[in-house]
């Protein structure tokens, strides 16, 4: 598994690790994996850490739009993705819209992702650090 998640009620965040180069199958296992997980969503915060992806396929948004359909995420979502520094350096108002239209910020620290979620670094950091682990 290249995509690794865990949720956490306390923090109501779906935290997740994606890691190297991921296909449209791996990403589909991943939203199948969430779906599956009765623990999931455990509330309208999403914390990703791509520091570490590659080159990514990503299906159909459909798909997406589908798995979220009857949770708290159809209308309430607040999404932090963790990126490399040189990533965040290269603007793009194409990504900015994007990003605006689906409610997902961009950061190149788990501090400051974190902070943006509301959920202490304290708590985010030992879980993306044994997300990473199970890689």
């Amino acid at each position: 598994m290249r995509i690794v998640h865990r949720s956490v009620k306390s923090s109501r965040c779906t935290f997740e690790v994606w890691d190297g180069d991921i296909d449209e199958a791996e990403v589909r296992a991943h939203l199948l994996r969430l779906a599956e997980d009765s623990s999931w969503p455990p509330g309208a915060l999403n914390l990703v850490d791509l520091t570490t992806m590659g080159k990514v396929s990503v299906p159909d948004p459909d798909l997406l739009g589908l798995l979220r359909e009857g949770t708290v995420l159809e209308l309430e979502l607040k999404t932090a993705l963790v990126v490399r520094p040189e990533l965040r350096a290269v603007p793009s108002s194409q990504y900015e819209k994007a990003a605006d239209a689906t409610g997902v910020t961009v950061f190149s620290n788990l501090r400051a992702a974190s902070v943006h979620l509301g959920i202490p670094l304290e708590t985010s950091l030992p879980v993306m650090e044994r997300l990473r682990q199970s890689l």
